[in-house]
């Protein structure tokens, strides 16, 4: 996720401030996702807010490393 999330940043405006992320169930009780993160979020760039979706958990990606 980590790579994901710098490949993306890498393609935004440098001067945005703000990036909203939407997490399923399963993935908002996931600590791994919290872990990824944090490490994405400690490297710079925009500010990460993690939004919980109505959408269940059937069918959500995972996080690997």
């Amino acid at each position: 996720m980590d790579d994901l999330l710098g490949a993306t940043f890498a393609g935004m405006p440098s001067d945005l401030l703000l990036v909203s992320l939407n997490l399923d169930e399963e993935q908002f009780a996931d600590p791994e996702y919290y872990t990824q993160l944090g490490v994405c979020q400690r490297k710079g760039g925009p500010r990460l807010i993690v939004e919980l979706t109505e959408r269940l958990g059937t069918g959500a990606n995972t996080v690997t490393h």
